[in-house]
């Protein structure tokens, strides 16, 4: 997903209701900070965190809480190594928002974000 892919997914969820001006701000504003820190102006298979991102902070500011995802699942995060990577790029959005987010829609982010690093950073390894 390239910058342009992004915006106009932002456009139809916020015409439609589905996100906030807010959320699509500050999605975008990560979605730029990602690529400039993997050095990159299109993100492999992005499209989910970004989806999720908007929604997560929307329904945040609409007051609405999630359950988290599996702990099995977390595990196998915690085992990509991008750990570190994750958690900055959770703190730039936090910082973003003014708010801390709840831990369950922070499980959520590192699951998408591991899988985003795991497309965009080992690709070459292989």
């Amino acid at each position: 997903m390239d910058k342009a892919e992004l915006n106009e997914r932002l456009e139809l969820l916020l015409t439609g209701g589905v996100i906030t001006a807010e959320a699509a701000a500050i999605t975008e504003k990560a979605f730029e900070n990602l690529g400039s820190m993997m050095n990159k102006t299109a993100i492999l298979q992005s499209e989910m965190l970004f989806t999720h991102l908007a929604s997560a902070l929307t329904r945040l500011a609409r007051g609405e809480m999630i359950e988290g995802p599996p702990e099995a699942l977390l595990n196998e995060v915690s085992r990509t190594g991008f750990n570190e990577k994750i958690e900055k790029e959770i703190e730039f959005i936090e910082t973003q928002f003014g708010n801390a987010l709840p831990v369950e829609e922070k499980n959520y982010l590192h699951l998408h974000y591991a899988s985003v690093f795991q497309q965009n950073l080992l690709e070459n390894q292989v």
